[in-house]
């Protein structure tokens, strides 16, 4: 990421491990690192070399993630394969909310969708100014209070659901204010007004909007997840398969669902004495969706409800399936499953340097004692959900982990530990770069990067106490003119 006050390349470095006496995933935050190659060979050298200054171990190093950008994840030379070269059991894993927020952009580009998200846009940036916002509020409902309209996110697209959600609500106030923004004497003001209200008050914008505001309420919930740090690549996509089978629920039944939508904008637009009617069409139409129909609830049900629900549908599954390929043996340690000893042989191929096993029957037999000891707790968790009268959650790696004796399933343990390790977002690295609005402003903008980590580690890692016997004494180790005496 470009630091733009000083316009330095700066790349943040994150460990992902599993805390064995909290039994804990934790990811920390290390170091801000200024990359003049920007290239998957500079970028690549970089990262090893800090790994080994802060004294890693590169042989324990299971996993790495990054977005989709070429000069990362390509497969020849990409930062992914020149790491995978020194460190073969370095599994690069696609960051899962990078997968999602693609996921949904790629749906967002049929023509009605990204027309109606264009025009969101445009309305949040019209009436971002004092004035404009002013009279925003005066013809807003008063149960709303202070309530603003809600920027686009520019990168996670699954966020942009609060904004589709505002502007739904505000809808009214957004006509009559720019209703009366259209009679103003400013030329240019009153001239965007009327285009906007041009554009919102089109029957196929409301559709579209409700549309969004649909998919992307059952989509919140994963991208929410996503951000958190104790979760495992499994528990991700399962989440994203359930958010899936939800999707396809809604598909499936479209018919139904529409009409629940189509009965709301119908009332929107009666209040509003918006028409109802379908898009002129033509022969020679290239841009526009010319379906089948017989009336608008037909119409805007097949041009844009179910291709967008498919798009998504299809983008979700086809982007988590390269994290299930990675998670395919994996599943072992949790399930018992009629592949068990084919997943049991490639763990074992993979990791045989890393755990106690001396051959994959041994693994194997370890691996069988420990689906004894799962069944177990899976009944005792039953009962405890019993008692509790709730469901609780298939178990995880993390938890698994927390049942695993050391002693007496010493490869699964570490197997259960690596599969724990495997990052499945980078958004705790993408939050350490939020510091830096804090840190790096223009009046310090020649900070050295040793004071820049320095301040970013104690900004970051709150949860450390620092006394100050202690920066004294760190302190009294360098050679100075004036000698420190605690």
């Amino acid at each position: 990421m470009r630091q733009l006050i000083s316009c330095v390349e700066q790349m943040t470095l994150c460990a992902r491990y599993v805390d064995l006496e909290s039994v804990t995933v934790r990811e920390d935050f290390l170091q801000f690192v200024p990359i003049y190659d920007m290239s998957g060979k500079g970028i690549g050298e970089v990262i090893m070399r800090k790994l080994r200054e802060f004294g890693i171990d590169t042989d324990n190093l299971y996993g790495q993630g990054y977005d989709g950008a070429s000069a990362m994840s390509g497969a020849f030379s990409g930062v992914q394969a020149l790491v995978r070269k020194e460190v073969p059991n370095a599994l690069y894993v696609h960051c899962s909310s990078h997968s999602l927020s693609l996921a949904i952009s790629d749906s967002c580009s049929l023509p009605l969708i990204k027309n109606c998200m264009g025009t969101v846009g445009k309305v949040y940036d019209f009436f971002n100014t004092p004035k404009r916002q002013a009279v925003l509020r005066k013809h807003s409902d008063p149960q709303y209070g202070s309530k603003r309209l809600k920027a686009l996110c520019p990168t996670r697209w699954t966020q942009r659901h609060n904004s589709v959600n505002t502007l739904c609500e505000m809808f009214e106030a957004i006509l009559r204010s720019l209703e009366e923004i259209c009679n103003w004497p400013d030329t240019d003001t009153s001239t965007n007004a009327n285009l906007l209200l041009c554009a919102v008050q089109k029957c196929e914008f409301t559709f579209m909007l409700h549309i969004i505001k649909k998919v992307f309420s059952y989509t919140l919930p994963l991208t929410k997840y996503l951000q958190s740090e104790n979760i495992d690549l499994i528990s991700a996509v399962t989440y994203a398969e359930h958010t899936v089978n939800e999707l396809q629920k809604i598909r499936d039944n479209s018919e139904e669902e529409f009409a629940d939508i189509f009965k709301s904008v119908e009332a929107i637009c009666s209040q509003e004495e918006i028409t109802i009617k379908v898009p002129r069409t033509t022969g020679r139409q290239t841009t526009r969706e010319n379906v089948p129909h017989d009336s608008p609830e037909t119409y805007f049900r097949r041009a844009a409800f179910i291709p967008f629900l498919d798009h998504v549908i299809i983008q979700i599954k086809e982007r988590f399936t390269a994290h299930k390929e990675t998670l395919s043996s994996f599943e072992v340690l949790l399930n018992e499953t009629s592949e068990d000893k084919v997943y049991t042989e490639r763990l074992f191929g993979q990791y045989k340097n890393s755990i106690a096993a001396t051959d994959a029957s041994q693994l194997f037999g370890e691996i069988k004692i420990w689906h004894q000891k799962l069944k177990q707790v899976e009944l005792e968790r039953v009962e405890q959900g019993k008692k509790l009268k709730k469901t609780l959650k298939k178990i995880n790696a993390i938890e698994a982990l927390s049942y695993c004796e050391f002693n007496m399933y010493a490869s699964v343990h570490k197997l259960l530990q690596i599969m724990a390790t495997l990052p499945v977002t980078t958004c705790s690295a993408e939050r350490s770069f939020s510091t830096l609005r804090y840190l790096k402003t223009y009046l310090r903008s020649t900070t050295s990067e040793t004071r820049l980590n320095g301040l970013a580690m104690l900004y970051v890692h709150k949860d450390i106490s620092v006394s100050v016997e202690e920066v004294f004494a760190e302190m009294a180790k360098k050679s100075r003119r004036t000698n420190i005496k605690l």
